[in-house]
């Protein structure tokens, strides 16, 4: 069963860099084990947010992609 997110970001529409941003402050205020669920236009945005964020602190816990819409579920594992 998966885990329900504990955040979600909705970031379609929205400016990249703002968004890097906002994800990495909301991040760092996280829990370990808690989730957010990130809504983004394209997949590139998925790359830069993967970049911005240290790698040994998460785990990708879920990629979906359709036409309008990208959705990645990113677990919290370390502080």
């Amino acid at each position: 069963m998966k885990q329900k997110p504990d955040h979600i970001l909705d970031f379609r529409g929205a400016i990249t860099s703002i968004t890097l941003l906002e994800l990495t402050n909301l991040f760092r205020e996280m829990e370990v084990n808690e989730v957010v669920e990130v809504l983004v236009p394209d997949p590139d945005t998925i790359t830069d947010i993967l970049h911005v964020l240290p790698a040994s602190a998460y785990e990708l816990s879920d990629m979906k992609d359709s036409k309008t819409v990208y959705k990645i579920r990113i677990k919290k594992v370390r502080s």
